[in-house]
């Protein structure tokens, strides 16, 4: 039996006038914290509590950045926000003992989202049987303590949270101030030693094989130069390398996924066609459906399989065909 979380009394919300602003963007000041009911502040998101709460306890952890789409966050911010969802769990549970707890988000007015123009994850501490005639007969939900006593009751739990906090606006100018500081040694030690870089060089290379080859004389600080930008070449080949193996990677992932959709496409329209047909003919067509997503779920887990195997035995040295497969 499907089981639902009943809030009528919050339709008069959904349905009514919306500030012009943005209720989640919030100043930079802490000084009007209480009273927007903002229990914690961390580097990428903040913690806040639900004026209008399915249950009570009921708190949000929201990104600072106004985006209504998850994959427009960094993974920063992403990583941020499930620490403090992992330990909003732990203090709703300590503070209020409930046995469940929901965590959701939804993104987009079609999935529900009130304010779909700036994500917020939601938490809801859960009891058995807390919907109750009154919310689903009347839309009257019994809240039995004030938004103000909840928000002193889980205040000092935050003391303890993740330590994920702005960095001073101050900090990004003594960064600069030391790399320019750097700039400046390096300016110094070369003018102080320009003699010494000067001088010149002659380079040689004798193998056993190769006859004695010898370089024209070359300044110092050429030959440093000259080393820094191999470096450098190597450093950016390096990435460049990474670059491509991540990308292959995601295309391959993104071939996966669209051979699946395609596959559930296919499958959508066959149950499509099982609908409309008629009775004789439905458990045929439903054998006949059910062994093909069979044999592509096993042809799968075969080429699934074989991946594995051939990795493992590219890992132990050993040649890829000699792999077993499924």
């Amino acid at each position: 039996m499907e089981r639902q979380l009943w809030a009528p009394w919050r339709i008069s919300y959904i349905l009514g006038p919306k500030p012009d602003e943005c209720v989640f963007c919030i100043p930079d000041t802490e000084e009007e914290d209480e009273e927007r009911l903002i229990l914690h502040r961390g580097k990428n998101c903040f913690v806040i509590m639900n004026k209008y709460p399915y249950n009570n306890g009921h708190i949000m952890v929201c990104p600072y950045r106004h985006v209504m789409d998850l994959g427009d966050l960094d993974a920063d911010t992403i990583h941020e926000i499930m620490d403090y969802l992992q330990f909003c769990t732990k203090v709703l549970k300590a503070n209020f003992h409930c046995p469940g707890i929901n965590i959701g988000l939804n993104m987009g007015e079609a999935a529900g989202a009130g304010i779909r123009e700036h994500l917020h994850f939601h938490l809801v501490p859960r009891w058995n049987g807390d919907s109750s005639f009154l919310a689903v007969m009347d839309g009257v939900r019994t809240m039995p303590q004030y938004l103000s006593d909840t928000y002193a009751a889980l205040k000092p739990y935050f003391k303890n949270a993740p330590t994920h906090r702005k960095e001073a606006p101050p900090m990004r100018y003594v960064k600069v101030l030391i790399l320019a500081l750097f700039f400046f040694l390096c300016l110094v030690f070369l003018f102080q030693n320009q003699n010494v870089l000067s001088q010149k060089l002659t380079l040689e290379l004798n193998l056993l094989a190769i006859p004695k080859m010898t370089s024209i004389e070359l300044p110092f600080y050429f030959i440093i130069l000259v080393s820094f930008l191999a470096g450098c070449v190597m450093a950016l080949l390096l990435l460049l390398w990474d670059r491509m193996r991540l990308s292959a990677h995601i295309l391959q992932q993104t071939w996966r996924i669209s051979n699946l959709e395609n596959e559930n496409h296919k499958l959508v329209e066959d149950m499509g066609k099982l609908a409309n047909a008629d009775e004789d003919d439905r458990p045929s067509m439903f054998a006949r459906i059910k062994a093909q997503y069979l044999k592509a779920r096993e042809d799968r887990k075969a080429k699934k399989g074989h991946r594995a195997a051939a990795k493992a035995a590219q890992e132990a040295g050993a040649p890829a065909d000699s792999a077993p497969s499924d």
